[in-house]
């Protein structure tokens, strides 16, 4: 979503993770000028850790509930996990966050005469200089110098999506099925226009067989477009339902099906057994975390291919 005039987000409970935080409240905000004010309405339960999490899943919470009961900057807070420094607010001459704010209202209502130095006053730069250090030396204390850790992977999530929608873009003038083949047999050039057709002319898999497997699929909500199979920050027709990625992402977790070596690629990543039609059909459908993204097992498959067969037009 790149809507302009979105200046109110607000998150009606807390978000999972900083990382989503961020990426909730980055859709406000998108013209330029505009001042976006994020609020997050929280009732007295935190939202829940799934126990079988990475550890940077982990990082991301803690991050989030670290964040949420600050008693600081909030930007600081912010900064030393997304980048590993945090700057005051006042510091960064931006918008001020509540605490600052507060913290800037009571200090005009108990102004006592204290020198200011470029708008800033001198004693409240020393202090918040000693508090920048301390919090440095807690988040040490206190497992927050991961922040790095938490950087590479919201980078690491960048990049991932990133190959994803390289790769449509690839394929976007061939048979999805036939470049994933084609990748399979060493991407011999001279193969490479054999990849060159619709789907529908597929000689892999027959269009009228796909139609019948694709119908017996039923996908958990919100985990993908119903009509493309993909994520909604990849799908353009999410709410149109044009999509111009269609048949691009089912037909290679159907041909799974058809090719020992990626039933043996996927059970060994899912445990999941895609010669078992019936079995395999219903575990696609269901949504899974992927990313820090709802997505689906289908897609889980999909992305698998694309990075382990596909891997050198993904990498660069």
């Amino acid at each position: 979503m790149d809507i302009p005039g979105i200046v109110g987000v607000v998150h009606m409970e807390q978000p999972y993770g900083l990382v989503d935080f961020v990426q909730q409240t980055g859709r406000g905000g998108r013209r330029a000028g505009e001042v976006v004010e994020s609020v997050v309405v929280m009732d007295r339960q935190k939202a829940r850790l799934r126990k079988q999490s990475g550890d940077m899943e982990h990082l991301n919470h803690q991050a989030m509930e670290w964040f949420v009961e600050s008693v600081d900057c909030r930007r600081v807070s912010l900064g030393q996990f997304m980048d590993g420094e945090g700057e005051d607010c006042r510091v960064e001459r931006g918008e001020l966050c509540d605490i600052c704010r507060a913290k800037h209202d009571e200090s005009v209502e108990e102004d006592d005469g204290v020198e200011v130095v470029d708008g800033v006053e001198e004693e409240d730069q020393q202090q918040d200089g000693q508090e920048n250090e301390r919090q440095g030396r807690q988040g040490d204390e206190n497992g927050m110098g991961g922040s790095n850790r938490l950087k590479e992977y919201v980078q690491s999530k960048s990049e991932a999506l990133a190959g994803m929608r390289r790769w449509l873009d690839e394929v976007a003038d061939h048979c999805a099925v036939c470049y994933v083949k084609w990748h399979q047999n060493d991407c011999k050039e001279k193969f490479r226009k054999k990849t060159a057709h619709n789907f529908c002319q597929c000689p892999v898999i027959q269009y009228d067989e796909y139609v019948a497997w694709r119908r017996q699929i039923t996908f958990g909500d919100f985990g993908c477009c119903w009509g493309c199979g993909l994520p909604q920050r990849l799908c353009g027709g999410w709410e149109s339902g044009e999509c111009e990625d269609k048949d691009k992402v089912m037909p290679v977790v159907m041909m799974v099906g058809r090719s020992e070596r990626l039933k043996r690629m996927v059970l060994e990543e899912f445990e999941i057994d895609a010669g078992d039609e019936n079995g395999y059909v219903e575990w696609i459908g269901r949504s899974r975390r992927m990313y820090e993204e709802d997505m689906t097992n289908g897609l889980a498959v999909w992305d698998l291919i694309i990075r382990q067969v596909c891997r050198s037009n993904i990498s660069r």
